[in-house]
């Protein structure tokens, strides 16, 4: 399409949509880019398969912060339907387990709602770093539970 510019006045994007640029073979040019400021992922639904459901011992993650940050919430049922109460550190749902630095890849969970739950899934917030350049990577999830 076109742009306006105070200075020179319409600028085409493309010559092909207008007779008058000739042999002209110009392009435009920006560094800008866009960038989200922070992404989501929720997984899908995971059956432990003991009926009587488990004990949730812990999240372990693997994969680079890049500069940005990374939050995790868990969430267990008794039916593959939910409901899901996606929880943090203190079993709310106004926390997260947040990744500060690339050692710290183990939470412990140990809130009394996931106990004897049969089906689990988790919920990532994912930030980039503070220029928005690099985003952290997650390679594996791994929920640690016993029978």
């Amino acid at each position: 399409g076109f742009a306006w510019n105070d200075n020179i006045g319409w600028i085409s994007f493309n010559c092909q949509d207008l007779g008058s640029c000739n042999s002209v073979n110009f392009f435009v040019k920006t560094s800008y880019v866009a960038y989200a400021s922070e992404g989501y992922l929720i997984s899908s639904v995971f059956d432990t398969g003991y009926l009587q459901g488990v004990s949730y011992n812990s999240l372990i993650w693997e994969g680079e912060l890049n500069g940005g940050r990374i939050e995790f919430q868990f969430a267990a049922s008794s039916a593959p339907n939910g409901p899901w109460d996606f929880l943090g550190y203190d079993c709310t749902s106004s926390t997260s387990y947040t990744v500060y630095d690339d050692n710290q890849k183990v939470f412990s969970l140990s809130c009394p709602q996931y106990y004897g739950k049969r089906y689990f899934r988790y919920k990532i917030k994912i930030k980039p770093s503070p220029d928005l350049s690099r985003t952290p990577v997650i390679r594996k999830v791994i929920i640690n539970y016993s029978p």
